[in-house]
């Protein structure tokens, strides 16, 4: 990679990093990380290529979400196993009704700095910076908690290990949780609808796989658990620490995948400077007010050789701004590059309720999904991801669904610390819904019509527990 190092984005302006007071401490910590092991290994990166590269032809689809912002605190085996749960429970109905295989990335182990608008707040008539998440700063709001501290990017270090440590355990078991317990482990809110769905869905699915077994193939292989960890690629001091030389390449050792948010990939900026020299596959968060030609030149930057399943793009335009999809769909299409297409329609719909809460609309959510099913089908591409901020808790931070929450109801559970998540009744419907919007089997009925969709692709493997 000519002109790059892991340390020639610092010649770039990198936007959104903390402002520490102490730079030998700084630099105690990036020696520190420097010399532990990696948190993930080159060939589980590779392994996620490779099934990136199926899902940019239609084949495969990515199923990528989790918190917003991960805590510290919330590293316990009850809490990285409900997160797993709900993703599980989702690829489930995902694989089954699109007849694909369901690639698993979290937004785990490692989501713990984010960027904000604003670099002060005002508490108690005194103004101190904003949380940016616990690799940053503590969310307690006094000066002194809010104040960056480089310690904090060790404590993110180990907070991720022990997170991908206790998941490697729990994927051992698989799906073997879902499918053979006697009891649906669903939330006593979600509605009958999803539940009745959810039900035939698993026993669907063990009916294909006793069938199978009577045939002599071994179905608990194929329900194995193969899951991969996210975050966003924010805190450029933690990911060089973290990138490693192998093989001829350099790869960023801190998850499978990093991607670029909406406020950090300035073409010239310090992060597109940074990625276009690891071998990671990395996602572009992409808005309505980034041009087809500009995103050209980014792909440029960042897959020069057209490098199969190196890129996905996260779409965040909006429900009432997707059309514009189709300006970025032909241009991409023209210039030759194949990327995944993801859709993020969590991120374009926030809204403030009427008690002054951020939220999301289901239905807008919905609403973008099918807008951008049917841009991209527009131009023979697939859709091949879903990106969703979630949680498998009985929280209450966006409205609608068929739970009916309303404005009022925000009070009831209202428990993140940035942005709000889709809770456990919600993100099953969505995972039911999506199928419905792409033309797939499911169990709950839509209130949107299925598409016919303009397929170029071959065939679909339907290895859908992989």
């Amino acid at each position: 990679m000519t002109g790059w190092s892991p340390d020639s984005w610092r010649k770039k302006v990198a936007l959104q990093q903390p402002s520490y007071a102490c730079g030998e401490k700084l630099d105690e910590v990036k020696r520190n990380l420097s010399s532990w092991p990696g948190l993930v290994s080159v060939p589980e990166i590779q392994s996620l290529k490779q099934h990136f590269s199926l899902a940019a032809q239609g084949q495969a689809f990515l199923l990528q979400g989790g918190d917003c912002a991960e805590r510290f605190r919330d590293c316990t085996p009850e809490v990285i196993a409900s997160k797993l749960q709900i993703l599980k429970q989702m690829a489930l109905i995902i694989g089954w009704g699109l007849e694909k295989p369901v690639i698993k990335v979290g937004r785990i182990a490692g989501q713990y700095g984010k960027p904000r608008s604003q670099a002060f707040e005002l508490c108690a008539q005194q103004e101190i910076p904003v949380y940016r998440g616990d690799a940053v700063n503590d969310f307690h709001p006094s000066f002194g908690a809010r104040t960056h501290d480089p310690a904090r990017l060790g404590l993110a270090y180990q907070f991720s290990s022990m997170t991908l440590n206790f998941m490697r355990t729990l994927s051992k078991q698989g799906f073997s949780d879902l499918l053979n317990s006697k009891t649906i482990p669903l939330a006593p809110s979600v509605p009958h609808a999803v539940v009745s769905a959810y039900q035939k869905t698993m026993e669907d699915i063990k009916g294909a796989l006793g069938f199978m077994e009577s045939m002599g193939v071994d179905a608990a292989a194929i329900s194995s658990l193969e899951f991969f960890t996210s975050h966003e690629g924010l805190l450029l001091d933690y990911e060089e620490a973290l990138t490693r030389r192998s093989n001829g390449s350099w790869y960023d050792l801190s998850a499978h995948m990093l991607w670029i948010g909406e406020r950090t990939r300035s073409l010239d900026g310090a992060h597109m400077e940074f990625f276009r020299g690891v071998a990671n596959p990395i996602g572009i968060k992409i808005g309505p007010d980034f041009s087809g030609s500009e995103v050209v030149k980014m792909l440029d930057q960042l897959n020069p050789d057209h490098e199969a399943g190196k890129v996905v793009f996260i779409t965040r335009f909006g429900a009432d701004r997707a059309e514009g999809i189709h300006a970025l769909a032909r241009e991409v299409k023209a210039s030759g590059h194949q990327v995944v297409w993801s859709s993020d329609p969590m991120h374009g719909n926030s809204e403030m309720s009427t008690s002054g809460k951020k939220t999301r609309s289901v239905s807008k959510i919905l609403s973008e999904l099918q807008t951008t099913v049917l841009a991209l089908n527009d131009h023979r591409l697939p859709l091949g991801g879903v990106h969703f901020e979630l949680t498998s808790d009985d929280v209450t931070e966006c409205i609608g669904g068929l739970a009916r929450l309303g404005h009022q109801d925000l009070d009831l559970r209202y428990e993140t610390w940035c942005d709000p998540r889709l809770n456990q009744a919600q993100a099953l419907e969505m995972a039911f819904s999506l199928v419905d919007v792409l033309g797939g089997k499911s169990h709950l009925e839509s209130t949107f019509p299925k598409l016919t969709i303009k397929s170029s692709q071959t065939s679909a493997p339907t290895d859908v527990l992989s």
